[in-house]
């Protein structure tokens, strides 16, 4: 997303049909004649991934893509990566309830938990909403915990 150029500058940069964008985020319309670095973080989060969904990427990298916006249009969002015929990478603190639970992916969704650079989880991420919901056992010492403290908690 390109701060000084307009809404429409910055689609039309993506795609000559700007449908799509409006399909997926209705209050981009109305935003057309605005310079993009004056949005809200949420309104700015719409159109960057407006563009990806424009472009037809097949590897989508996003970061937090929902920070910012209603809960009503972050589950849209979700929906939208979820949808999208490409690989998307997502990063998040928290995993997203439409991931966790798969009501918004086609297809499994695979999750790599990081703790301090390492990862400590990778498998769908059913599995680990159900590790999450084991009881944790107690650190013997000189032992690792079987299941790894969650910093959310």
């Amino acid at each position: 997303m390109f701060g000084s150029l307009t809404v429409r500058e910055n689609l039309e940069l993506a795609a000559p049909a700007h449908a799509p964008a409006f399909e997926a985020y209705p209050r981009l319309e109305a935003l057309l004649p605005r310079r993009a670095g004056t949005l809200s973080g949420g309104e700015q989060r719409m159109l960057a991934l407006a563009r990806a969904l424009l472009t037809r990427a097949r590897v989508l990298l996003v970061d937090e893509p929902t920070q910012g916006m209603s809960p009503t249009v972050a589950a849209r969002t979700y929906a939208l990566l979820a949808g999208l015929d490409a690989c998307v990478v997502v990063a998040e603190q928290r995993l997203p309830p439409a991931l966790r639970d798969g009501t918004a992916a086609h297809a499994p969704v695979l999750a790599y938990e990081l703790r301090r650079g390492a990862v400590v989880f990778s498998g769908e991420a059913a599995e680990r909403t159900l590790d999450q919901a084991a009881p944790r056992t107690p650190p013997q010492p000189g032992r690792r915990p079987s299941n790894p403290p969650n910093p959310s908690e």
